[in-house]
């Protein structure tokens, strides 16, 4: 079942437990609230005559006259009930009105004895009254009761039902449409972008990244698509690093296999003799081999999260410089001159081959891709508590917009960078793997000069005691 089904149904049946319970409401509390109000007005009633009587006992001094004075007790309640005062005969023909209140009242005195009272009020005395107090000078001289109007009043009661139902009824209809039409098209409004989300993450599940949601909404909805979007760019540019990738170690791979092939091939034919120079051609074609494959396997190993670091006690002080050492000639080779400001004693929990493998790649990343006669400066330092390992160059530099790259396998920034010199795009990603086993972290900034600068920062070794 779709969605818009879905919640037009929910809809309605939301809304038919509203109006059923809106309904037994109404039939349960009607005569409950009719009685609460005829019980109102019948009180509000009755207060004047209470004055009234007040005021007829004063003038006369209490109670003895007025005793079963049906007479003025018409009188009385006439004017009770905003009536003119009219004159004893034209009483006894009294309204309706009066008609009605006059067999339901009854007064008693302060002692509770009878003053007047009609054949309804008779009842006992365990009755529902209304009751006023008499109030004269302070003082309550006596009680003014009247029996409720019966309830229901069956014609009453049944035309003012009547009446409710279908005001409840006439409002109801147009507010049950209203509430539908919305719910339509709330539906609508949502499911539109979620059949586009659909359609989108099918797409992505097919392998077209280049797709793009609308990003308008600012709605969650739209945050949706918008992480959508975001994935679909991390995917392609994946994607197109991976294609990349594989083209680049297909081509590491496939330069040193010829010249293997070529070789051995060569030395069969006896175009070339079997001696020291040509192995040492054929070993470093091994070499290169071996040295791409190691890569590649630690890389899946930090994928993973397996990549093994066997830490102990470590003077990265004096790692660095072996490898600086190691790769001088090479630097030297390219006119590059070697700038070494090492802080002596910085001890780190490190594994000695990782960090110089790490070493190894930051400086190759500066043999291949310097420009030729620039300097490289090599410095490390304690800060806070962290080893901070800086490798740089001064030229040529990366774009910003690469700056976040340089550690994805495979990535080369080939715009400023010389390609040809440029070997598979994994020596970068290798250093972010080892750093990031050993618990540290590296960045990329842009030096003054313009060129290119990369920071490992590692955790220091704990102190002994006594240090």
């Amino acid at each position: 079942m779709r969605l818009v089904p879905k919640l037009l149904t929910a809809v309605l049946l939301v809304l038919a437990l509203m109006v059923g319970g809106l309904l037994v409401a109404v039939h349960g509390t009607f005569e409950s609230r009719l009685s609460h109000y005829l019980l109102r007005v019948e009180t509000a009633q009755m207060e004047p005559l209470a004055r009234l009587l007040a005021r007829e006992y004063r003038v006369r001094g209490g109670w003895g006259s007025l005793r079963d004075d049906r007479g003025r007790w018409l009188e009385l309640v006439t004017e009770a009930v905003d009536r003119p005062v009219q004159p004893v005969a034209d009483v006894l023909q009294p309204s309706n009105e009066v008609r009605g209140m006059m067999p339901r009242l009854s007064v008693v005195d302060a002692a509770g004895e009878y003053v007047f009272r009609r054949p309804l009020a008779q009842a006992p005395e365990n009755r529902d009254w209304i009751e006023l107090p008499i109030v004269v000078e302070s003082a309550r001289v006596g009680t003014l009761r009247m029996l409720p109007t019966p309830v229901p009043v069956r014609g009453l009661d049944e035309q003012f039902r009547s009446d409710q139902m279908r005001a409840f009824y006439l409002a109801a209809l147009p507010a049950l449409l209203l509430t539908l039409l919305i719910a339509l098209l709330l539906g609508y409004h949502f499911v539109k972008p979620l059949r586009q989300l659909t359609r989108a993450l099918h797409a992505l599940g097919r392998g077209q990244y280049r797709l793009r949601l609308p990003s308008g909404r600012r709605d969650e909805l739209g945050q949706v698509a918008a992480d959508v979007n975001r994935l679909a760019e991390v995917l392609e540019r994946s994607d197109a690093l991976r294609r990349e990738g594989m083209a680049s170690v297909s081509h590491e791979l496939r330069t040193p296999l010829a010249t293997l092939i070529a070789e051995v091939d060569a030395m069969q034919e006896g175009i070339r003799p079997l001696d020291s120079a040509q192995l040492r051609v054929i070993s470093g074609s091994l070499e290169h081999l071996n040295r791409l494959v190691d890569d590649l396997y630690l890389l899946a190993l930090a994928d993973v999260k397996t990549l093994v670091c066997h830490r102990e006690p470590l003077p990265l002080d004096a790692v660095v410089a072996e490898g600086v050492a190691a790769a001088r000639t090479r630097l030297e080779a390219r006119g590059l001159v070697l700038d070494t400001r090492l802080e002596p004693d910085t001890m780190i929990m490190g594994d000695e081959k990782r960090l110089r493998q790490l070493v190894d790649n930051l400086l190759e990343n500066c043999r291949r891709y310097s420009s030729d006669g620039g300097t490289v400066t090599v410095s490390l330092r304690r800060d806070a508590g962290r080893a901070e390992l800086t490798v740089a160059d001064d030229g040529p530099g990366v774009s910003e917009e690469v700056m976040g790259s340089l550690f994805e396998r495979f990535f080369r920034a080939d715009k400023s960078r010389n390609r040809e010199r440029g070997g598979a795009g994994l020596g970068l990603a290798l250093v972010r793997a080892i750093a990031e086993a050993h618990d540290g972290s590296v960045n990329a900034f842009r030096t003054a000069p313009g060129g290119l600068g990369i920071t490992v920062s590692l955790p220091l070794a704990p102190l002994t005691k006594g240090e």
